[in-house]
């Protein structure tokens, strides 16, 4: 029997701490959240990003466009977040500082703080770890600025979490109300970003196999679909929009605005007709991993202080020269990548 956390109360002692933690990491949720929110509103942080422009520009043109309506969603980005700032973004002030996306990134932050809490608390059967799971969430400075923005990472944390929360609850206590809310929260994390295709296909995966486990092959079978039928509504129905609007169900990986034109951009710029590690597995995951090849790196760098897009410094540490490259040219897409590398592996290089 589930009995509100306010009437938990032991006949003559006081409440059970542990009733108020949920209470209590909400409260520091709404004001840590907001606190963000006005701070990047102040100092017009709101807008840096310019995928949030286009965020708000694409729920802008639903209500305000010479042709308005639906199909101003367009086809790169997924609509679950520009749909949800529809009932903002007619607001002129709304729209122009930000809040209008920002607003619901920050109530999805809310949503995040609560399924971290409730996730913790089914694995480890403690409200003090769900409050642990709370705070650690609260306290991360890039999420807390990502919720004050019209970007979806915000929103997609909080569907994903979500999901997983109602998933597990259904593989502790097989309650089908569990599995069908897992299967809607997956229904808009899939919505919402493309990674969120990968993680409602790996959650049929492991509701086949549980319920296989659980009742046999027929079990895993019509579990496994069921959930996929539902959440996988996401894909199916992006795939028919695509092809009734733009004339093809893959268009969102093609059109102008799509990654790959972007990517192609991005190659023209620094004069490649390929990427390095294309069709390269081995060397995608050496290059991931950091196993970074120092001397062809330290040629690549070379070759671009000759070219005056970076610059270099050497310093002395311990008797110990070291080499420092800083970007000249910041807005150079190639060059941005290619010092993040160097800034998370390789950016001081000691010279032998």
């Amino acid at each position: 029997m589930i009995v509100p956390t306010f009437a938990r109360l032991r006949p003559g002692s006081r409440q059970d701490l542990s009733s108020l933690l949920l209470p209590l990491l909400m409260l520091l949720a709404v004001a840590v959240t907001s606190g963000a929110l006005a701070w990047s509103y102040i100092n017009d942080n709101i807008v840096i990003y310019g995928d949030s422009v286009s965020h708000l520009q694409i729920a802008r043109q639903v209500v305000d466009n010479i042709t308005p309506g639906a199909s101003q969603l367009g086809t790169s980005w997924l609509p679950l977040l520009h749909v949800l700032e529809l009932p903002f973004i007619w607001n002129d002030h709304l729209w122009h500082s930000g809040l209008a996306g920002g607003i619901v990134s920050t109530i999805a932050a809310w949503g995040s703080a609560f399924f971290a809490f409730r996730l913790a608390q089914e694995l480890s059967g403690s409200k003090f770890a769900g409050f642990a799971a709370g705070l650690l969430l609260l306290s991360n400075p890039n999420l807390l600025y990502m919720q004050t923005t019209p970007m979806n990472e915000s929103l997609f944390i909080c569907t994903a979490l979500g999901s997983a929360h109602y998933l597990v609850r259904w593989v502790k206590d097989s309650r089908d109300q569990d599995l069908v809310l897992a299967g809607l929260f997956g229904l808009a994390t899939a919505f919402n970003r493309y990674e969120g295709w990968a993680l409602i296909l790996a959650q049929a995966v492991v509701v086949a196999i549980i319920a296989w486990r659980r009742g046999g092959w027929e079990a895993g079978e019509g579990l496994g679909l069921a959930y996929a039928s539902l959440a996988g509504l996401a894909p199916l129905l992006w795939f028919v929009w695509n092809w009734v609007l733009f004339g093809s169900p893959f268009d969102f990986l093609t059109n102008p605005f799509s990654s790959r034109s972007n990517m192609d951009i991005a190659m023209q710029e620094a004069g490649i007709s390929t990427l390095p590690t294309l069709h390269n597995i081995a060397d995608s995951l050496r290059k991931v991993l950091g196993k970074i090849n120092k001397e062809e790196l330290l040629h690549k760098l070379n070759e671009m202080e000759k070219a005056g897009i970076i610059t270099t410094e050497i310093t002395n540490k311990e008797d110990e020269p070291i080499q420092t490259w800083r970007s000249t040219m910041t807005s150079t897409r190639n060059t941005k990548s290619l010092l993040e590398i160097c800034k998370t592996k390789l950016l001081r290089i000691r010279r032998m």
